[in-house]
């Protein structure tokens, strides 16, 4: 019975939400229309967030069998997408991003899987970073400082890192630490003795050299070496005196790195995206292996790739529409698993995904969106105890961002550095947090199940 239900085919109606995607959007567009699934049974809308880009002439132009919905202006993910999904005819949607490349055969693993299983209310693909990288390895000897009575710090310290010289920008992983100053005022960052590094490639050869070197107490030569894709590339002598460690890179060398393999619940009640790795300050994802190419049930599911059952949608609510965007996936999966459904990860799904290709991680509108919706969502659905745990951490961090800024402006009254923008992104969710815990609030009242139950308690993972 199983088997001849996924021999058939369902409908599915493939939503892009697009705010000035115009440079990702043929990539994305052509893929999607030239997916390996039968073309009468898919229609791919994309949603436009009033762009000034000219998207939508070129959507017309060049993609005429795609239906094109203008939102008027810039309503965001939650309501952008919710447009397309009242029109939609079902029984499946899809949310694609447009700064995305899908695999021709994307979509089938995701209808087979909602057609085999009543109980699952979304399946959430595989998405991998667009760019491969080379894994750089830098191994070196260490001393501890306060080990040798130099000072306080008791790390374990390698090499000093500094700017990379080349086409290619490093990316640094595990073994590395944060940024620090020497003493002419430059910008460096210890290693353990062993620090993972990653090279974004995007031609055939890279040159890449390192600024690096290994000052001790008692002036010692150190011997290091450096591993690219395990195999010995540059290896000598080091000292106080700051060198060019030169080596080439090459694709062949290159490995991918997964971006989204669903989601996963952290003890504050915020997500993260399962594939992130974290070494101190350091976040960054992990290469693709095995626990990646098994399917499995995950907690939330990620807006970049995922298909949706339609009957789900309409017996819980759509995306909520006062998160303009980010969480309101997180958001919609929590909903889901109250009301008894499940989420699953097919490996099978593969989209290669440009993260934040058009919002710009970190960025100050990043920071005010992301953090504003992390608050509403713990608020929402969380305990109270961890509402106001995440409102009083909030607080604490605009009150040392202010004195910063404060202490800057005394300095340099004219000086406006990006930090003044962030700063302003942060006041800017301060001014919305009660308007965000009243609309909370009243979803809470009107849900009945909103104890911190098991089933969704369970899922939390350990930073």
């Amino acid at each position: 019975m199983l088997a001849d239900a996924r021999k058939q085919h369902s409908f599915v109606t493939v939503i892009v939400l697009n705010y000035n995607g115009i440079d990702f959007l043929p990539s994305c567009l052509s893929a999607l229309v030239a997916s390996n699934y039968p073309r009468h049974l898919f229609e791919v809308v994309v949603v436009d967030n009033a762009s000034t880009d000219g998207s939508v002439d070129l959507i017309r132009k060049m993609f005429p069998s795609v239906d094109v919905i203008e939102a008027g202006s810039n309503v965001g993910f939650s309501h952008g997408n919710n447009l397309a999904m009242r029109r939609a005819p079902g029984p499946f949607i899809a949310l694609v991003n447009p700064d995305t490349v899908v695999d021709p055969n994307w979509l089938n693993p995701l209808v087979e899987r909602l057609q085999g299983d009543a109980t699952l209310g979304a399946v959430t693909s595989k998405l991998i970073l667009d760019t491969p990288r080379v894994p750089v390895t830098i191994s070196s000897d260490v001393f501890c400082p306060s080990a040798l009575g130099v000072n306080e710090d008791n790390r374990s310290l390698g090499v000093r890192l500094y700017e990379v010289q080349g086409s290619a920008k490093v990316e640094y992983r595990s073994g590395v630490g944060p940024v620090e100053i020497d003493d002419e005022g430059k910008l460096f960052r210890w290693t353990n003795g062993e620090a993972e590094l990653a090279i974004p490639l995007r031609t055939e050869l890279d040159h890449v050299a390192l600024r690096i070197s290994a000052p001790r107490p008692n002036n010692d030569v150190v011997s290091y070496r450096v591993l690219v894709d395990g195999n010995t590339a540059a290896y000598g002598p080091l000292g106080k005196k700051a060198e060019l460690c030169e080596f080439e890179v090459r694709s062949r060398m290159a490995s991918e790195l997964i971006q989204n393999a669903g989601s996963e619940l952290l003890p504050d009640g915020s997500s993260r995206d399962r594939g992130t790795r974290r070494f101190g300050n350091n976040h960054f994802y992990d290469w693709i292996g095995t626990r990646y190419n098994v399917s499995c049930e995950v907690f939330a599911f990620c807006g970049a790739g995922v298909l949706l059952r339609l009957s789900t949608m309409h017996k819980i609510g759509m995306f909520d529409e006062r998160i303009f965007m980010y969480y309101e996936d997180t958001d919609l999966s929590v909903r889901m698993r109250r009301n008894g459904w499940r989420i699953e990860y097919e490996p099978n799904s593969i989209i290669r995904h440009h993260h934040a290709g058009l919002s710009k991680e970190w960025s100050p509108g990043f920071t005010y969106n992301v953090t504003r919706s992390r608050i509403y969502i713990i608020w929402k659905h969380w305990p109270r105890k961890e509402g106001i745990n995440a409102v009083l951490y909030f607080v604490g961090e605009l009150i040392g961002s202010s004195t910063v800024m404060l202490k800057q402006l005394m300095r340099n009254p004219f000086r406006i550095p990006l930090e003044w923008a962030m700063l302003f992104a942060r006041m800017k969710v301060m001014l919305n947090l009660p308007v965000d815990i009243v609309s909370a609030e009243i979803f809470r009242r009107k849900r009945q199940q909103l104890t911190f139950t098991e089933a969704i308690s369970r899922w939390i993972v350990d930073r």
